[in-house]
């Protein structure tokens, strides 16, 4: 299947980067409070971009909650990663 989706890629004009892709560190279901009162129901998910990713950029984190998203910038730690989402996103 791999094969086969390269070569959609390239036939779209895509140029594939072989590089190992990132992958999901763990994810949560959450629930958090919105700015107006309500509950939201989200899956927050971190992302690590490997070993060989500069150290101050491994890991990512967003959530998303009925079709909005949030995230923030890359960190060092998965923890960091969580305390720099633009949670409020979710509010807009």
């Amino acid at each position: 299947m791999g094969d086969e989706v390269s070569k959609a890629l390239e036939d779209g004009g895509f140029i594939i980067n072989h590089v190992e892709p990132p992958k999901v560190f763990t994810s949560y279901y959450c629930s958090r409070t919105a700015k107006g009162g309500s509950e939201q129901q989200l899956l927050v998910t971190i992302i690590d971009n490997g070993p060989d990713a500069d150290p101050n950029y491994r890991y990512m984190c967003n959530g998303t909650v009925m079709g909005k998203g949030a995230q923030g910038n890359p960190a060092s730690s998965p923890e960091s990663a969580v305390r720099l989402v633009m949670w409020h996103k979710l509010d807009e």
